[in-house]
C-alpha cells in the first residue's frame, strides 16, 4: 500500500472515531451522577490551626456527605443520596449544609427553570433562583476517562469568582450539583470556596429517567426568599 494510501486509511479511521465518539454522547439521554462532597483543603488547613476548641470540634463533625444528581435530556434534581447519607442530625455538619441541606434542586434546560425546594420550621418554599453565569477558559483536564474544561462563575458584576467548574463534553447536558447548571457539559468537578465536589460514580442510560418537578410549598423568587429570612442564617 503506498504512502498515500495509508493516510488516507488513518484520516478515515480517525473521522470514524470521532463519529462514533458524537453518537455516543448523543444517546446519552439519562443518568445519573454521585457527588461526594468535603470541606476544601485550604479550609480544612486554615481551621486546623486553630486553638478554638468550638472550632476543632465543627471541623470534626463537618465529614464528608453524598448527593444524588438524576437527570435526562430535559431536566435534573439534585439531592442528598439517602442511602449514603449518614450524618446524625444533632451534629453540625458544614460540609452537609454547604452540599445542598435537604433541599432539592431542580432545572430544566428548555424554559431554563431554576428551583430550590426547602423546609425550614416545618414551613416548606419553592424559590425561583437565578440563572448562572460562566467564564469559559482554555484549560483541560482528564477526570477518569473524561475529558474536561474549566469554567469560572462570573457574578452579577460579570466578575469572576472562586468559584470553578470542571465539565466534560463527553456528556452534552447542562448540569451539575446544586444550582451550578448552564455549561456545556455535566459538571464533574466544582470548587465552592468552603466545599469540593467530586463525581465519584457515574451512571449513562439511553432510556429516559423521569425527573419530577418540586410543586410544593410557598412559591417565592430568591430575593424575596433572602429578604425574608435575613439574619436568620448568620452565624452566632
Amino acid at each position: 500500500m503506498s504512502v498515500k494510501g495509508k493516510n488516507s486509511m488513518v484520516v478515515n479511521l480517525m473521522f470514524l472515531v470521532l463519529c462514533l465518539t458524537s453518537v455516543v454522547a448523543q444517546k446519552t439521554t439519562s443518568g445519573s451522577i454521585t457527588y461526594t462532597i468535603n470541606l476544601a483543603p485550604e479550609l480544612i488547613k486554615s481551621i486546623s490551626k486553630t486553638n478554638n476548641p468550638n472550632t476543632r470540634a465543627i471541623l470534626k463533625n463537618s465529614k464528608e456527605v453524598s448527593y444524588a444528581l438524576n437527570f435526562n435530556s430535559k431536566s435534573s434534581t439534585y439531592q442528598k443520596n439517602e442511602s449514603l447519607y449518614n450524618e446524625s442530625k444533632q451534629k453540625l455538619n458544614l460540609v452537609a449544609t454547604g452540599a445542598g441541606g435537604t433541599g432539592i434542586f431542580y432545572y430544566n434546560t428548555e424554559d431554563n427553570a431554576l428551583l430550590k425546594q426547602l423546609t425550614i420550621g416545618g414551613d416548606t418554599f419553592l424559590i425561583t433562583q437565578n440563572a448562572k453565569k460562566w467564564k469559559l477558559l482554555n484549560t483541560s483536564k482528564k477526570i477518569g476517562k473524561y475529558n474536561c474544561y474549566k469554567a469560572t462563575l462570573l457574578n452579577n458584576n460579570n466578575k469572576e469568582t472562586k468559584v470553578t467548574a470542571w465539565y466534560t463534553l463527553d456528556i452534552p447536558l447542562a448540569y451539575g450539583p446544586k444550582d451550578y447548571n448552564g455549561l456545556p457539559g455535566i459538571i464533574l468537578e466544582l470548587y465552592e470556596g468552603k466545599f469540593f465536589f467530586k463525581a465519584s460514580k457515574i451512571e449513562l442510560s439511553n432510556k429516559d429517567k423521569i425527573i419530577e418537578k418540586p410543586v410544593d410549598g410557598l412559591n417565592l423568587t430568591q430575593e424575596e426568599f433572602n429578604n425574608r429570612f435575613k439574619g436568620f442564617f448568620d452565624e452566632k
